[in-house]
């Protein structure tokens, strides 16, 4: 999500003047801004942060192609643990 947030943000402080000739100002300054206020939640307290990470194997049964559609179909998602992340360690809760 950084990565995307980062990239609109600086398609916005490029391409200001097109965005906001296609109306679509106001919706990327709304995209970044949500993408902005999640990472401020996800770090309550310096030195702080949490994360939720998916593995790749995960992510490959996410999406499927019905047999007979060639539709792109998105799999239920499963839950997805959080983990803490601090300036002087990674803690993983038990069970990872």
């Amino acid at each position: 999500m950084a990565y995307a947030v980062t990239m609109l943000s600086w398609g916005l402080v490029e391409f200001e003047e097109e965005i906001a000739a296609a109306n679509q100002l106001e919706h990327a300054l709304e995209a970044i801004g949500w993408g902005a206020d999640y990472f401020i939640k996800a770090h309550p307290q310096p030195n702080l942060l949490w994360a939720q990470v998916k593995l790749r194997s995960s992510l490959v049964r996410l999406f499927s192609f019905a047999a007979s559609q060639s539709t792109l179909h998105l799999n239920p998602i499963t839950p997805q643990k959080a983990y803490q992340i601090t300036g002087d360690f990674f803690f993983m809760p038990k069970g990872s």
